[in-house]
């Protein structure tokens, strides 16, 4: 019987013929080849989606013994900062042909643990980590022996087969005082994440790093413990608030918050305490950062991990990559402190509350 003929299958030599380049230069776009040029990459990815690619994920897992996906593990899906790094992976993942298996720890050690075993299990080709602790675990160490690509993301793991993308932390929270103290703050509150955590250190180093170069002193009753969640951003900038009261001291001008949660939670106390921001107080978070654009660090971690898959998983000296920080200026930073001090807006507040 007559009748159109099946539609022709879409290949590696189908894409390279129509995009009038060589079937090894299609190959090196798929797997991340960082020899390719831009114009290259951009001219076959265009042909890829023109010609609606899709691979044949089986059929290359039995011929490269590559089951064509990553896993992306994760502290807390819910904070929006993660959310944006799962889907930059995702995203630059998805144009080399791998899928992405996204877990949530908890910021659990534990289940971080079970997580890498599992997709150790499910002989990922590569995982990227943002990791609870930056010790070494035993799942971990595991997943290096058997040479799976491991991009560490956002928190330092001192481990010599491990590839490192990090942002400098130290220098955004460094340019964040300095910029608060030319507004005229002079007492600048910091709500810190957990000391043991690379990026809390960071940035704690670079709050006082800041203060130091502003000519202010550091004070340690300024500096209220926090562990990046929401609620502790809501309860330490209640007890900077209370601490003030308490001691009869000037209270803070200014306040930064060391992540997105914690600047989430310390607003609603700003709000519901009928602070004036940034008149009363200038009020700056952390994590608008080089992470919520997105591209640059998804296509990192994948061209990393593609990499390594390329080169035989061979094991070897970890690469580090440290993006860069920009300060982002809002309302939040830029008004002239107020006279009289926060205090008496405070007792102001609480005064309409009680009549």
């Amino acid at each position: 019987m007559g009748g159109a003929p099946p539609p022709k299958e879409v290949g590696i030599r189908l894409i390279a013929a129509a995009a009038s380049v060589s079937i090894a230069t299609v190959s090196r776009v798929m797997n991340g080849h960082p020899s390719v040029s831009a114009e290259m990459r951009e001219r076959v990815q265009a042909t890829i989606a023109s010609l609606s690619y899709r691979p044949n994920i089986v059929a290359r897992s039995l011929r490269t013994r590559q089951s064509g996906s990553f896993g992306v593990i994760v502290p807390n899906i819910s904070n929006e900062h993660f959310t944006d790094i799962v889907r930059a992976i995702q995203d630059a993942a998805e144009l080399q042909g791998f899928t992405t298996l996204i877990l949530n720890t908890d910021n659990s050690l534990e289940r971080e643990e079970a997580a890498i075993r599992s997709l150790i299990a499910r002989q990922v080709d590569g995982i990227a980590l943002v990791s609870a602790d930056p010790a070494t675990s035993a799942a971990l160490r595991e997943a290096i022996a058997l040479a799976i690509p491991v991009v560490a993301m956002d928190r330092r793991i001192e481990e010599p087969g491990i590839d490192q993308i990090t942002i400098n932390t130290r220098q955004g929270t460094r340019e964040a005082v300095l910029h608060m103290a030319a507004q005229g703050r002079r007492r600048i509150a910091f709500i810190a994440g957990p000391q043991h955590l690379w990026t809390a250190a960071e940035k704690r180093a670079g709050y006082r790093e800041g203060l130091k170069m502003a000519g202010l002193p550091y004070d340690a009753a300024l500096v209220f413990p926090g562990d990046y969640s929401f609620a502790s951003g809501e309860r330490q900038a209640t007890e900077m608030l209370d601490a003030a009261d308490r001691a009869g001291l000037p209270p803070p001008d200014a306040l930064i918050a060391a992540n997105n949660l914690m600047a989430f939670g310390a607003m609603r106390t700003l709000l519901r305490e009928e602070i004036a921001i940034p008149r009363d107080l200038a009020f700056f978070g952390l994590d608008d950062t080089i992470w919520t654009q997105v591209v640059k660090p998804g296509i990192s971690v994948v061209r990393l991990l593609t990499r390594r898959i390329a080169n035989g998983r061979r094991t070897g000296a970890g690469e580090r990559i440290v993006l860069q920080t920009s300060l982002v200026l809002r309302e939040s930073t830029e008004a002239e402190p107020a006279r009289p001090p926060l205090a008496a807006a405070r007792r102001k507040a609480r005064q309409k509350t009680v009549s």
